[in-house]
């Protein structure tokens, strides 16, 4: 069966033409039953969970020029060891941590709705603004995001620690986030959506920025103690699972494969992206132990390092992404709305948003910078001064 995504390279980027309009939408995929095969009582509370994979959908606005695919971002597979590292002793009894948790951007030829099953309209976007997106992606997003990291590391749990995390992560959602975030903010594109995004959240909680602390992974004691922890972590794990994982996953692609009654595509690409039932096994094994190791990455977000975490508790949630509106939303009888999600068009502080709409009816954003308004406003003021002298000298010239 050919699959309907492959990996997002030079050589399979979308060739466009940079006048096509295109629909943006930010698009979410169910789990599978994933959860259920592995006996984690998953099934009752994933809908207030609501663990789902996230992609971007794409959609031509021409009937003449059809086209449609998604843009999303997982792990290079779904194995036991894109939860936790392989253990390798050498020759001479010293041990080491391998990763398997490669990061891939992949690109679906069409939007499977039996597949993706919520789907929300965020923008709209010229042939060229894709054409530089898939630029960015290929030059910045995937050098960037080389490992799927599942955690945050948050102080404390507010909406500001979770968006302004100590370490982040590096998820379907995150990947969601910075494409918006490239189209708003490097493109000057109008994001316009109505109904907030929503995405998943799983975050080590730390009561102070003192509790976390970069180890050195080549100090051999350091390295000791964390192949060590690895070794409990995948301890808990084989004593926590049914059976074997890999086994238990390639079962359950065997039983979609024969099941008649379902889309075989859909299901096998819902486990293969379950990563919200990996976290959450993970979450089940670390969540009353001491000290927590993660590998993440660095504070400045660029490099991976190994984090010692004093962890004061573990969340998870479903909560409305920090994606602002550059316009005011619309309630039901069609009134304009300025609410919590809107851009403050009043707030010098961080430039004046506003919106330009061409012929093609594309909505680019124009933005005034505090200087450049305050030029501006200089200019109309000098223009208004200068009114008001030849208004003196006209009165004054009247009464001689």
């Amino acid at each position: 069966m050919e699959p309907d995504f492959f990996p997002f390279t030079a050589d399979t980027r979308v060739s466009i033409d940079p006048g096509t309009v295109f629909r943006v939408y930010y698009m979410e995929a169910p789990l599978s039953f994933l959860g259920k095969k592995l006996g984690l009582g998953l099934g009752s509370n994933l809908v207030e969970l609501h663990g789902y994979h996230s992609g971007v959908g794409f959609q031509s606005t021409d009937p003449k020029r059809p086209l449609e695919f998604y843009l999303d971002y997982l792990s290079s597979g779904l194995s036991f060891y894109t939860l936790l590292p392989t253990i390798v002793t050498s020759p001479n009894g010293n041990k080491s941590l391998i990763w398997n948790n490669h990061g891939q951007v992949s690109i679906g030829k069409d939007i499977n709705r039996n597949y993706w099953e919520v789907s929300n309209f965020v923008c709209t976007i010229t042939g060229q603004n894709l054409i530089d997106l898939q630029n960015y992606i290929l030059s910045k997003f995937i050098p960037r995001n080389p490992r799927y990291v599942y955690t945050n590391i948050i102080q404390g749990v507010t909406r500001q620690s979770i968006f302004n995390p100590i370490a982040r992560s590096s998820t379907c959602d995150d990947f969601c986030a910075a494409v918006f975030s490239y189209f708003q903010n490097n493109l000057n594109i109008c994001i316009d959506y109505v109904t907030p995004n929503f995405e998943t959240v799983f975050a080590i909680v730390v009561a102070s920025n003192r509790d976390v602390k970069v180890v050195d992974y080549e100090d051999p004691t350091v390295r000791q103690d964390i192949v060590r922890y690895y070794e409990n972590i995948e301890f808990l794990f084989s004593n926590l699972l049914p059976g074997e994982f890999q086994e238990i996953i390639n079962s359950l692609i065997d039983e979609v494969t024969n099941n008649d009654n379902i889309d075989t595509a859909s299901a096998i690409k819902s486990i293969r992206t379950d990563h919200f039932t990996m976290n959450y096994l993970l979450f089940q094994m670390i969540k009353d132990l001491p000290y927590i190791y993660t590998y993440g990455y660095s504070y400045d977000g660029n490099t991976l390092v190994y984090y010692k975490v004093k962890p004061e508790s573990l969340y998870v949630n479903y909560i409305e992404s920090d994606l602002k509106r550059n316009v005011v939303a619309m309630n039901i009888l069609a009134q304009p709305v300025q609410d919590d999600y809107t851009i403050d068009p009043g707030h010098i502080d961080h430039g004046f948003m506003g919106c330009q709409s061409p012929v093609d009816g594309v909505s680019n954003c124009y933005v005034m910078s505090s200087s450049q308004i305050t030029n501006i406003l200089s200019i109309i003021l000098v223009v208004i001064v200068i009114i008001l002298i030849a208004v003196f000298f006209i009165l004054y010239y009247r009464k001689l």
